[in-house]
C-alpha cells in the first residue's frame, strides 16, 4: 500500500477536487485509491461522503489478474497548475479512472488546470500480468 503525501482533497467543492501537487507528473491508480482511502479515514474527514470506489484485481490465473478501476465519487482529479508555458504532461497509469456525480451520473474525470495536459487510458477489459521473479530472471539473462 502506497499513500502519497503529495495528494490533497478540497472536500468542500462539488464536485470535490483531488489535486496531485507539483512537481509530481504521474500517479498510479492503485496509489490514488490507497491515498484516498487513507484520507477518508482521517478524523477531520470522517463526516464527508466516500470519495472513491475501486473494483478489479481478481485473480484469473496465478500470473494474470483483472486490472483495477477507480471511480471517483463526486470528485475530479487535477494536477496542480503550473505557473507558465510550456505545458507539462501528467499521466494517470496502471488502471481505469472514472468519475460520477452524487446521482451516479458519469462526469468528466479531469479538473483542468493551467499549463497541464493529463493523459490517461481506459480499457474495457484491463488485465495485469504478473511475471514471477524466477521467470523474469530467466528472460532477462537470456
Amino acid at each position: 500500500m502506497t499513500v502519497r503525501r503529495d495528494v490533497s482533497v478540497d472536500w468542500f467543492a462539488s464536485p470535490r477536487v483531488i489535486t496531485v501537487n507539483s512537481p509530481s507528473v504521474e500517479i498510479l491508480v492503485q496509489d490514488l485509491v490507497d491515498t484516498l482511502r487513507e484520507l477518508e479515514d482521517e478524523l477531520e474527514n470522517i463526516g464527508f461522503a466516500a470519495i472513491v470506489r475501486a473494483t478489479g484485481k481478481q485473480e484469473l490465473t496465478t500470473e494474470l489478474s483483472v486490472g483495477i478501476t477507480c471511480t471517483l465519487l463526486n470528485a475530479r482529479l487535477a494536477f496542480e497548475a503550473r505557473p507558465s508555458a510550456p505545458f507539462v504532461r501528467c499521466d494517470v497509469v496502471g488502471g481505469n479512472l472514472l468519475a460520477v456525480d452524487e446521482a451516479e451520473t458519469p462526469i468528466e474525470v479531469i479538473e483542468i488546470t493551467s499549463f497541464t495536459q493529463i493523459v490517461y487510458d481506459l480499457s474495457p477489459a484491463p488485465t495485469q500480468l504478473r511475471i514471477r521473479e524466477s521467470t523474469a530472471r530467466g528472460i532477462l539473462q537470456g
